[in-house]
């Protein structure tokens, strides 16, 4: 049988996480170790699925919004008074040991608890024609992606990384990263942010219905207007039980919604970095 489905961006990324919590790793992590995941869009929706309450305060960054790139209001918020991010000293990871949900860690402190069987999840922001994903950043040495990849190497934990097909890009991500090299840009929408590339299990609607339903989908369109702008339709193909199995789960996902982000206005905002701050500093080679 074949089914013709359509996501919203959103819808997505419900789909994907909740394929997050059926992969193996993941499985062994939130029974016997150590699973850390890093807030975002798609992982908001794994903490509903675990029964864990979403965040009141949700801190978020690499945030792409129609001004440009961005971060959450709350994040800004702690860069008033000219204080600046320290990626190590990052807070706002959900770390779950063993099933129950951890208090507020370093970034150090947390990956410090991780090892081979331990999971970090990251949202990605973007998949080229080789699956290869690449994430945004902006803050020295990549961020906090780039501690957990340093750290990663050393303590061989498992990295999964969810990426809707709306991020799709027709560039390799080796290509990408060597474009938005930081020091070569010169003004921005937002805060110029680098891209750069990240080795691990990438789950996209694909695997996604794959390991939720054991359908096979291929992606046929994609885009739509009021309310549906980054849409991917998808032919689901499968045994009948299978499809049945399937329109229920997009039963669950349909009309998806997000939390509340908090935005501050551009007008306020204490960003050095970010082009359209009042504050603005254009970058040089000795910031990054």
């Amino acid at each position: 049988m074949r089914f013709q489905a359509v996501l919203t961006p959103t819808e997505s990324k419900k789909l994907i996480a909740m394929a997050l919590l059926r992969t193996e790793e993941m499985k062994q992590a939130l029974a016997e170790d150590v699973v850390v995941i890093h807030p975002s869009s798609t992982t908001v929706f794994m903490l509903e699925e675990l029964g864990i309450a979403r965040p009141t305060s949700w801190w978020i960054c690499g945030l792409i919004q129609p001004r440009g790139l961005c971060a959450s209001g709350q994040i800004l918020d702690e860069s008033r008074g000219g204080a600046s991010f320290e990626p190590h000293k990052y807070a706002h990871s959900w770390m779950i040991e063993k099933g129950s949900l951890v208090g507020s860690l370093t970034l150090t402190e947390t990956l410090a608890r991780m090892g081979p069987k331990s999971v970090y999840v990251k949202g990605a922001n973007a998949i080229d024609p080789e699956g290869k994903v690449g994430i945004l950043f902006a803050a020295k040495g990549a961020g906090t992606i780039g501690i957990v990849i340093r750290e990663q190497r050393k303590r061989g934990f498992h990295i999964l990384l969810a990426v809707g097909l709306e991020k799709f890009i027709p560039t390799k991500i080796r290509d990408c990263s060597k474009a938005a090299a930081l020091p070569a840009i010169d003004r921005a929408h937002g805060t110029p942010c680098g891209v750069i590339p990240i080795e691990g299990r990438v789950i996209n609607e694909i695997q996604a219905f794959k390991l939720l339903c054991g359908v096979e989908a291929i992606p046929v369109a994609a885009g739509g207007i009021a309310g549906a702008e980054g849409c991917v339709v998808f032919i689901l193909t499968g045994t009948r039980e299978e499809i049945r199995k399937t329109e229920t789960l997009l039963s669950q996902i349909k009309g998806a919604r997000l939390p509340q982000i908090y935005l501050l206005d551009c007008e306020v905002c204490p960003r050095v970095k970010c082009c359209n701050s009042p504050v603005y500093k254009p970058m040089i080679k000795a910031d990054l």
